[in-house]
């Protein structure tokens, strides 16, 4: 090809004989399936410019125009190509700067002008993401997918500030939160950024120098928890590290990684770990490519102790809490600094303290432990039967991945027993719906706590577990009865339960008689009418009694006077006969 194009070659990892070729900013693309060890094809019906080109599959590949925010697919390696479809990248002649693919049908355009979209339809619709990045630069852009919960990340070339935006169902406006990337050396600005196998690479030049250091000289950091939730801070960036090479008659000759539109590429290497290559461009070494096998990103420090589960028992009996703890790991290399991580959950977000960073340039041998030793105290707190969680990276010379990580747990002691406050002991109360309270015990994060009718508990009213020193109860009581309540700490330590406390609920006093009220009535008054005069009622005399005739009366004593004398004469003449 005439006139020095620059050259674009992009592939797959899974299949390394699939190359494609294009130049920037031309019309024509070339492709081999053998690595272009024996043949290549010319594809001369590209559209458009092309200011970059990604490759899905072996005959999936997308283009970006140099010209416009429209996004061209072919589906048979480059023969046909489709409509052309709007990215929907915004800004004042925005144009695509660089696009990628991060999975089927997934792909991620960076623009000209501060914009960055994304698809996850093979590019029929497209999101337009908001944010506060530089709307006058070209972008570099690197995904950790499209999917919800994934990350885009972003860099302007012009600058060296490096963005994240979480991926969520809104998208809301201001999405793009800086990364707090390590702060420039001199002039530095980014050239290349690739997200590969959990870790985010950036690569710089400093195009002008200054002091010690040459015009051109690169840099290369990167970060192994670039999808760590919440705030990205400073530290989670490794080192960086300056690269030039040897020079001509003595001079130092720097190695310039700058092309366009994005310098760094990245692939499996032969150790396990991340090859990273760049074009160097540096007129007086001539054009090359030069790698960095980073074969430490992927491992970290081999732990020594505490040991998985271990109990740490050093406890200082004034405060009644850890005195210190020592954290012991293998050497890593000829490392000169490392960083300590402890949290209290496995994910590492909940941190105990910020990460402690442990140097061992006095350690003259490769084969010396690592020794840090940690008093407790200030901001470093350890609460007795707490589990908590650590691991270690290198820090100096230049970042490693995080060691395994171990958990352990610090020794409890006995817990201490609540003392009931309220409802006391024995006492009446008046409210069916009562306040309960106790007094602190020291250490406590949790309580159980029970209320019941039964001085056995072998049935409860209320069982709750809770943080603080106090409820209120959830039932209506019955007013005349007696209740039944105790407490116990269960965290850190399960420990013994208080005292059973009872109290009864005050029945309802009987009502009052009501007051009799005596009311003065008036005397009736009784008004008598004047009798009528008498009714004069004659009766007349009765009639004279009838006589009864003398003669009538003395045949009747006559007749009874015979038949006296004749039983009697029947009588004695019945006895005679005997």
């Amino acid at each position: 090809a005439a006139n020095n194009p620059d050259f674009m070659l992009r592939g797959l990892p899974s299949e390394p004989g699939i190359v494609y070729a294009a130049d920037e900013g031309g019309t024509v693309l070339y492709y081999t399936a053998d690595g272009g060890t024996e043949r290549w094809y010319q594809r001369g019906s590209v559209p458009v410019g092309m200011a970059d080109l990604s490759v899905e599959s072996a005959q999936v590949i997308y283009i970006g125009d140099a010209a416009s925010v429209n996004v061209y697919k072919s589906v048979n390696a480059g023969f046909v190509w489709g409509l052309p479809i709007n990215s929907q990248l915004t800004g004042f002649n925005a144009v695509i700067n660089m696009i990628i693919c991060v999975g089927e049908n997934n792909v991620v355009v960076g623009g000209n002008a501060g914009g960055v979209a994304y698809t996850s339809d093979g590019g029929t619709t497209w999101t337009n993401t908001m944010g506060v990045m530089n709307l006058f630069g070209p972008i570099q852009i690197a995904a950790s997918g499209v999917a919800a919960g994934d990350y885009l990340f972003a860099s302007e070339e012009g600058g060296n500030t490096v963005w994240r935006c979480e991926l969520g169902p809104g998208n809301p406006f201001g999405e793009w939160k800086t990364m707090n990337f390590a702060a420039a050396v001199l002039t530095e600005v980014n050239t290349g950024l690739q997200y590969y196998n959990g870790v985010l690479y950036v690569l710089q030049t400093d195009a002008v120098g200054g002091g010690a250091v040459a015009a051109g000289t690169s840099y290369l950091t990167r970060s192994a928890a670039a999808t760590i939730p919440g705030t990205h801070i400073g530290l989670y960036w490794g080192t960086t590290y300056a690269e030039t090479g040897a020079g001509f008659l003595g001079i130092a000759a720097t190695l310039t990684f700058n092309v366009s539109p994005t310098a760094l590429k990245c692939f499996d290497g032969a150790t396990g770990g991340v090859v990273l290559a760049a074009v160097d461009t540096a007129s007086w070494t001539g054009m090359g490519v030069k790698y960095f096998d980073d074969n430490i990103i992927m491992g970290g420090p081999t732990l020594i102790a505490p040991s998985e589960g271990d109990r740490i028992e050093v406890i200082a009996p004034l405060v009644g809490g850890v005195a210190q703890v020592n954290f012991t790991w293998n050497r890593m290399s000829m490392a000169t600094g490392y960083w300590l991580f402890i949290a209290l959950d496995e994910a590492f977000t909940e941190m105990v303290v910020a990460p402690i960073a442990v140097g061992t340039a006095a350690l003259p041998n490769v084969n010396d432990p690592v020794s840090s030793i940690q008093p407790v105290g200030g901001n470093f707190v350890l609460i007795p039967g707490k589990t908590y969680y650590w691991r270690v990276s290198v820090a100096l010379p230049i970042s490693s991945g995080f060691s395994e990580t171990r958990s352990f747990v610090v020794q409890p002691t006995a817990a201490s027993v609540p003392t009931i406050s309220s409802p006391e002991n024995g006492g009446t109360i008046v409210s069916t719906t009562p306040a309960f309270s106790w007094t602190p015990a020291a250490g406590a994060n949790m309580y159980q706590f029970q209320l019941s009718d039964d001085p056995a508990f072998a049935s409860t009213l209320m069982d709750e577990q809770l943080a603080g020193a106090g409820i209120v109860s959830t039932v209506a009581l019955e007013k005349g009865k007696t209740y039944f309540w105790r407490v116990k700490v269960i965290d850190p330590v399960d420990g013994d339960w208080s005292t059973v406390a009872n109290f009864m609920v005050a029945a309802d006093a009987p009502a009052p008689a009501p007051p009799v009220v005596v009311e003065q009535v008036p005397a009736p008054v009784i008004n008598i009418p004047e009798a009528p005069p008498a009714t004069v009622v004659e009766i007349p005399p009765a009639p004279a009694p009838e006589q009864i005739a003398p003669a009538y009366i003395w045949a009747i004593i006559i007749i009874g006077a015979v038949l006296v004398i004749a039983v009697i004469v029947l009588i004695v003449r019945t006895r005679r006969q005997v």
